[in-house]
């Protein structure tokens, strides 16, 4: 077979694949009354625990292992053994492996040393190389299918007796022979029920009032009850009326039982209530941590470089002697504008990789299969060129802090030239 044929029935592929992602999605679906192929996706912003009692819940304070801390780590593991490979047993004429990261790694030194210049740049390769390649790798290793299929599930059960009763409230229509519904949300409310006993204890234990306890555990009851899955168990109690019952899992005999009674069961996908792994920088405390490592880099250097003298651009006492208060102020303004970088470095990766991570969702969600990889093409652009913007600005503000001020002398600039 010549490559034209492959590539024509690898076009026509695409092409099969096209029409029934879309005749598969959501938006197909609604127009013929039906689901989509995949679930509706729940946007959750907090990490979540992926260990212990709490697994699969929001983390609200303490040491957890979160799903993008393991994330994380893998982008660590996957970075020291890709470099350990490459370096081990070097070669005069490289291999394929060792080719690609010499190309990396000569990219990075050309780029870095038109800001930096060549001594600075061999002196803080290290470090900025660290954060291109951990921001990079870290948004492309997300974009694996193993990251939105490996995940967590927790059931809250309901019994056929709590059914039994919620049901009695539905009277069953004879004369249209409608069933009474009890959908997910009504199964929801009954583990919400439950819940706020619970939560509400708690809140007043921990010095709440009774009242602004009441409505933060009815709040949080019910936000909890929207993200578990909700699932029904026989515990001996034979449903007497007619229900149709939509459920993620059912236990030994309560089928049976609503059955039994005329009911209906219909079974719904439980999806996940958290995924095992999620790129770090959905997460806002990981760009924040870099965010400060920056910070702290730059400003390190420029007391490194100038000693104390450094400050001298934050507070320009001898302005204000001299009767320069316009001279003071945009000095002032300087610590707020330092401080701010923080802001904006934090925002920026955290936006950018956070949004890529919901329009991925949503756009399989709404045409499943080949629409998804052009956007997949997107954001591995985007991965690449939100690493390069951290790395560069980063290096732009250390090349600003190791050049000499105003009144300051020119040892800055000096250690920067090359000795002969």
């Amino acid at each position: 077979m010549n490559t034209k044929r492959l590539v024509m029935l690898a076009g026509l592929g695409l092409v099969v694949l096209w029409i029934v992602g879309c005749g598969t999605g959501a938006i197909v679906g609604a127009m013929r009354g039906t689901e989509g192929f995949l679930p509706q996706p729940g946007v959750h912003l907090p990490p979540q625990a992926i260990m212990g009692e709490n697994r699969g819940e929001t983390v609200s304070g303490g040491f957890v292992l979160t799903n993008t801390m393991l994330s994380s780590f893998i982008t660590t593991g996957v970075l020291i053994l890709l470099f350990w490979f490459g370096a081990f047993r070097m070669k005069v004429v490289p291999g394929r492996l060792q080719s690609l990261l010499e190309a990396i790694v000569e990219g990075l030194l050309g780029v870095l040393e038109a800001i930096l210049g060549q001594v600075r740049t061999r002196q803080l390769f290290p470090l900025l190389a660290t954060i291109f390649l951990f921001v990079m790798f870290n948004a492309w290793l997300g974009l694996l299918p193993v990251y939105q299929v490996l995940g967590i599930t927790r059931y809250e059960a309901v019994t056929l007796s709590e059914l039994d009763k919620h049901a009695l409230e539905f009277p069953v229509s004879q004369e249209n022979a409608k069933l009474p519904l009890a959908d997910v949300k009504e199964l929801e409310h009954l583990v919400a029920e439950r819940l706020v006993v619970t939560l509400e204890a708690k809140f007043v234990a921990e010095g709440m009032t009774p009242e602004a306890a009441n409505e933060k555990a009815h709040e949080k009851a019910m936000k909890k009850a929207h993200q578990a899955k909700v699932s029904i168990v026989n515990d001996g109690h034979a449903m007497t009326h007619a229900v149709l019952v939509e459920g993620h899992r059912f236990g030994e005999g309560a089928e049976a039982a609503v059955v039994a009674a005329g009911g209906k069961i219909r079974k719904k996908g439980a999806g996940l209530s958290a995924t095992l792994l999620r790129p770090a920088g959905t997460d806002m405390n990981m760009p924040l941590a870099l965010a400060l490592i920056s910070f702290v880099f730059v400003e390190g250097l420029g007391l490194m470089t100038f000693r104390l003298r450094y400050l001298n651009q934050f507070f320009p006492f001898g302005r204000l002697i001299r009767g320069d208060v316009i001279g003071f102020v945009v000095g002032l303004l300087e610590v707020v504008s330092h401080f701010v970088r923080v802001i904006s470095f934090t925002f920026r990766l955290w936006g950018n990789m956070t949004a890529g991570e919901i329009l991925l969702f949503l756009i399989s969600f709404l045409a499943s299969f080949v629409a998804v990889d052009l956007f997949y093409g997107l954001e591995l652009l985007v991965g690449a060129i939100q690493a390069l913007v951290f790395m560069g600005l980063t290096a732009v503000f250390a090349a600003m802090a190791m050049a000499p001020h105003e009144g300051e002398p020119h040892e800055g600039r000096q250690a920067q030239e090359p000795h002969h």
